[in-house]
């Protein structure tokens, strides 16, 4: 399966990443992607 989802900045909306927003994440496998489009700005944070 591919999901797409659009810029995901921490602390402001990378909550649309967890278990109760995006409850498929519990089954995804390594057949899965998920793909963001725009900035990611979890790559620099490093208390996550």
């Amino acid at each position: 399966m591919i999901f797409i989802t659009g810029d995901t900045h921490i602390p402001t909306d990378v909550q649309k990443l967890n278990s109760e927003r995006f409850p498929e994440q519990k089954e995804l496998t390594e057949r899965d992607y998920l793909i963001i489009c725009g900035d990611f700005g979890g790559v620099i944070q490093q208390n996550i």
